[in-house]
């Protein structure tokens, strides 16, 4: 059966994406398994009262999830919830957890540097390295998670197209508008063949004919800078990209990820693995 794997530190934020996680998986029909990681502890007697701890704390968060479950969905699809503690790293875990599981989705929750956090910075990014499956970051917000309008960041590699399929197909079946933005910035020169790619994507892209996407005038670059402005913030629900191990892709999504933080109404982050 697919799975949703949701990685929970037993924070606040952690909790609105697991809430995130339940709305998704109803609608995707796929189930739903918690995860919580732990390092290993020095001191035995201690360790083992900490793991008994979080042990029960995951136990109960598994359980308000099936509450959930049942309270929000009389007549659809209810997932399954399932929950697992390990010992390791939480990237370590993640890879194998979607070796074993015919994972289709992470979620996880992340919070702003300021607070005490398990995940921040090095664990999101660890994550996303691993992972094989699309990845979905849910800042932590008011009320519940909502998908209306996603804007997905590209700098139109033909092999983009892949990834703005599998968003057209999630639209679909989720509801929401895709806005996709080029990014023009050049981070090296590049050879005819790399030059010609964002006519290719383009041309692709017409000839899919999806109506619930269009393509911006809007520039990547400038996009990054509108965040920035924490008074307006952008009216985006989702910022989507692929995940590519380069200097530009890195750079934009420190920039956007720190900028959205520190808005007053947050987008989350979906991160897509490369072709």
């Amino acid at each position: 059966m697919e799975t949703i794997l949701v990685l929970t530190d037993f924070s606040r934020s952690a909790a609105v994406a697991a809430d995130a996680a339940v709305i998704l998986a109803e609608k995707l029909e796929a189930n739903i398994l918690l995860l919580h990681t732990t390092l290993p502890r020095l001191e035995a007697g201690d360790s083992q009262t900490s793991i008994s701890n979080e042990y029960t704390t995951l136990s109960n968060e598994a359980e308000r999830l099936k509450h959930r479950v049942n309270v929000h969905n009389h007549h659809g699809f209810k997932p399954a919830v399932s929950a697992m503690q390990a010992t390791g790293t939480l990237s370590a875990k993640v890879e194998a957890v979607i070796k074993e599981t015919p994972i289709i989705l992470i979620v996880m929750g992340s919070r702003s540097k300021s607070n005490d956090d398990s995940f921040y910075g090095s664990d999101i990014y660890a994550v996303i390295n691993k992972a094989t499956c699309p990845v979905l970051v849910i800042p932590e917000i008011k009320g519940t998670f909502k998908l209306r309008d996603l804007v997905f960041l590209t700098d139109m590699p033909t092999a983009d197209i892949r990834a703005f399929e599998y968003l057209a197909r999630l639209a679909r079946l989720l509801k929401f508008n895709v806005l996709i933005s080029p990014i023009t910035e050049q981070v090296m020169v590049m050879d005819l063949l790399e030059a010609d790619e964002p006519a290719c994507f383009t041309c692709n892209l017409s000839r899919l004919n999806n109506s619930a996407a269009c393509l911006a005038n809007l520039q990547g670059i400038n996009f990054s800078k509108e965040l920035e402005m924490v008074d307006r913030p952008v009216n985006v629900d989702v910022i989507a990209m692929v995940h590519k191990k380069h200097y530009l892709y890195w750079r934009l999504f420190n920039e956007v990820h720190s900028k959205v933080l520190g808005q007053h109404n947050k987008a989350s982050f979906l991160i897509l693995p490369e072709a």
